[in-house]
């Protein structure tokens, strides 16, 4: 496991990235999960982990302070459960100090040289979001489309990029303060208006596909939050924002906002992405998903 050795204390200047790690009864991949992210290529002085403990009741407490321990890079928060991965998310964006954002899910692990990939790719071309090929383990669905090959620079519409809502990205911190982003209070599909707000107001999107960079994984246990939560309300909740996110930030033409929105719905979107003008990719728009609530678990 790194070490940090002589430190004390994060560094004082602040660091590219912030990684963020919503965790609630995560054993034992959390272990698997944290380390990926101290032992990345570009450096524990260009890194801050910060992992959030969502009122957890296993052992991911006191796992994530033994973690801590061993790296002053990481900084473990702990808080009463918010029913959601949306409420530690949260937490962690309103300490985040990197110049970038990377969401990673207690399930899920980054491989070794996936972050300095991507930062890489956004600093050369100026982009606001960076996608990294994901990698299913064990079955799990992942999105491949989008990673058929890389894109130094393209936007939401010129691309597959669309096809993938989840919040499992690099984003450049600034966009997410500028349009003041925060995850709503739902249990699952918390992440699908985050991202499309995302996109949409981005200047430009990059694409790794060259590196495996995310694996994706179903929990030991099976209690993967996508495979646990009951009932549609959230779902229902998660995709009529996403409707009104697509309705403020895309200009209608052809077949309507109607169409425009329903890109949003995985394998159907294809048809419709010429049907819309791309105001985002032109003239950012304002948009706030931002939610008095918090929401759960990794999915």
């Amino acid at each position: 496991m790194p070490q940090c050795p002589g430190a004390t204390k994060p560094p004082a200047d602040p660091p590219r990235v912030s990684v963020i790690i919503p965790a609630y009864n995560s054993m034992p991949e959390l272990t698997t999960c944290v380390t990926s992210a101290m032992e990345q290529t570009m450096g524990l002085d260009k890194i801050e982990i910060i992992a959030v403990d969502d009122g957890s009741t296993d052992g991911t407490g006191p796992e994530l302070d033994r973690l801590g321990r061993t790296c002053p890079a990481l900084r473990v928060v702990h808080q009463p459960n918010s029913g959601g991965a949306g409420g530690p998310r949260n937490t962690g964006l309103d300490i985040a100090r990197g110049d970038y954002v990377f969401f990673l899910d207690s399930d899920d692990c980054l491989g070794p040289d996936a972050l300095r990939r991507m930062v890489a790719m956004a600093d050369e071309n100026g982009t606001d979001v960076a996608l990294g090929k994901m990698v299913s383990v064990g079955g799990r669905a992942v999105p491949t489309a989008v990673f058929q090959h890389n894109q130094p620079r393209t936007y939401v519409f010129s691309s597959h990029a669309y096809r993938t809502l989840g919040c499992r990205k690099l984003f450049r911190r600034s966009l997410i303060e500028r349009l003041h982003l925060r995850f709503p209070p739902y249990r699952n599909c918390e992440d699908k208006p985050f991202t499309a707000a995302a996109y949409l107001n981005a200047d430009g999107v990059s694409v790794v596909a060259d590196y495996d960079c995310y694996y994706s994984r179903d929990r030991e246990n099976g209690n993967n939050l996508t495979r646990t939560a009951a009932g549609l309300t959230h779902r229902m909740d998660g995709t009529r924002l996403c409707f009104d996110t697509v309705t403020r930030c895309v200009e209608p033409g052809h077949g309507g906002t109607a169409s425009c929105a329903a890109m949003w719905n995985g394998s159907s979107a294809a048809p419709f992405a010429p049907c819309c003008h791309r105001k985002a990719n032109r003239r950012p728009a304002s948009v706030s998903t931002r939610s008095s609530g918090a929401g759960h678990r990794p999915t």
